[in-house]
C-alpha cells in the first residue's frame, strides 16, 4: 500500500470512510439527531412546518416500537410513496391523510 512517497507493506488492507450527514437540518433550522439527521413528526413532516417533508437518510424517525428507521432505499421509497399520497390526499381537500404510517414502518423491519 503506498501512502504519498512511503509504501507500507501489508497482507491485508482495510479501507474504512466515514459519510457526512446532509446538511438539510442547517438549511431548514431544524433539530438534527447526533447524526445530523433531521428529527420529523410522523407524518415525516418537520415540526412546525407542516408543507415541508424530509425522508430517507436525511429523516430522524423512530417506529412504534421505538427502533429508528433505517437510512437504507426501501424505507426512503417507502416514505416518498407515503408523502406523495399524503400531498395527493391535501390537494384533493382531504387534509393530511394518507396510507397508515404504522402499515410501512412494519413492512421496514420484516425484511431480511
Amino acid at each position: 500500500m503506498s501512502i504519498g512517497a512511503d509504501r507500507v507493506e501489508a497482507r491485508t488492507v482495510v479501507w474504512a470512510a466515514g459519510v457526512m450527514a446532509s446538511p438539510a437540518g442547517l438549511w431548514l433550522g431544524a433539530e438534527t439527531d447526533r447524526a445530523g439527521r433531521v428529527k420529523v413528526a410522523a407524518d415525516l413532516s418537520v415540526p412546525g412546518h407542516p408543507d415541508i417533508f424530509v425522508i430517507g437518510d436525511t429523516a430522524a424517525l423512530n417506529d412504534a416500537e421505538g427502533k429508528p428507521l433505517p437510512g437504507v432505499a426501501p424505507v426512503a421509497k417507502q416514505q416518498g410513496i407515503y408523502v406523495a399520497k399524503l400531498l395527493i390526499a391535501r390537494a384533493a381537500g382531504k387534509g393530511r391523510t394518507g396510507v397508515p404510517l404504522s402499515r410501512l414502518w412494519r413492512t421496514c423491519h420484516d425484511r431480511p
